[in-house]
């Protein structure tokens, strides 16, 4: 595996489209990798069996209900727009907040989805891959509704169990006691052995996926989570149809608190740097909309008397910016 990744590598450093090439040594070797052309970070592994099963789950789960993959996209483009899933920041993963959205989906009443892992006796024999129990319930339309009870009861919209994922999260789920597993529907309890702050059980490796987040980043999430359910409920209370484009409902100046502002403005400045060192074009789509959220985070900060002077000298040195008046 490692010589098919090197191998992989050693094109990749001959191609100009290619950068930033670094190969991240780990229980699984990881690839990563920038394309100038879009302007997108990527990476690449090989042999890593358990994980195509992963995508299959996740890939199954996204076929069982339209309005259900909508709520579960639009909380991971949440994340993503406020630089919450970003693992190199001290934060959680994006495909962690998949599993939090799917979880929160299989504990409602009646829940949108089911639990495959449960269903899956009904259909197959047990996969195992590197010693992991990797069987899910992967039947037809038909087998499904057979066997799962609940099959098209939930009558929800997607905007209401997006803003319920919200809610879950922001004040009922229970961090200190409780696991958040999409391998079973009971409740799954922490055990007192365990020091992590924040339980996400991986669906078939015995991990949690966010084993890194400390309890101040952990903080910073919930409140994040907070804060956008306080927004998401007033909308909900107005008129979805908007001249003003969706992201602008997704603005992280308006979703994240002070402090985690700060965390993020480094990451996005960083970001910046990196796409400049590469020679990505200051026209570039993603080039300028982490401008603009950069911009945002800076005059919400600014007002407060929170951003650093040195910071805010650095980042108007490097970079040139239309708005910058409004600072």
């Amino acid at each position: 595996m490692l010589n098919a990744i090197l191998y992989f590598k050693a094109i990749l450093k001959q191609t100009h489209d290619f950068t930033n090439v670094v190969l991240i040594r780990c229980r699984i070797p990881v690839l990563k990798f920038f394309y100038r052309p879009s302007g997108l970070l990527g990476d690449v592994t090989a042999t890593n069996k358990v994980a195509h099963r992963n995508t299959k789950l996740l890939h199954r789960y996204s076929t069982i209900s339209l309005k259900s993959k909508i709520a579960i996209y639009a909380f991971k483009y949440l994340a993503k727009s406020c630089h919450l899933s970003d693992v190199d920041s001290g934060f959680i993963s994006s495909y962690a907040f998949t599993i939090l959205a799917i979880y929160y989906l299989q504990q409602i009443e009646p829940p949108a989805l089911p639990v495959l892992q449960e269903l899956q006796s009904f259909n197959q024999v047990p996969t195992m891959i590197s010693g992991f129990n990797t069987s899910f319930f992967d039947g037809s339309e038909k087998e499904l509704a057979r066997i799962w009870c609940s099959y098209g009861r939930n009558e929800y919209s997607a905007s209401q169990l997006f803003l319920g994922m919200l809610d879950f999260y922001a004040n009922k789920f229970d961090y200190e006691n409780h696991v958040v597993s999409i391998r079973q529907r009971s409740i799954e309890r922490r055990r007192e052995s365990r020091f992590d702050n924040f339980v996400i059980e991986d669906p078939f490796e015995n991990r949690n996926l966010a084993s890194r987040i400390s309890v101040q980043k952990l903080k910073l999430i919930q409140d994040f989570f907070s804060k956008a359910y306080s927004h998401f409920a007033q909308l909900q209370n107005h008129s979805w149809k908007s001249t003003k484009p969706l992201e602008s409902r997704f603005n992280p100046g308006l979703l994240l608190h002070e402090e985690t502002c700060v965390y993020v403005l480094r990451g996005m400045y960083n970001n910046l740097k990196e796409m400049k060192t590469c020679g990505i074009s200051e026209t570039n789509e993603q080039y300028l909309h982490t401008l603009f959220q950069m911009e945002q985070f800076m005059h919400k900060l600014y007002k407060r008397r929170r951003l650093p002077q040195k910071f805010h000298d650095s980042f108007s040195r490097n970079f040139s910016i239309k708005s910058l008046h409004l600072l």
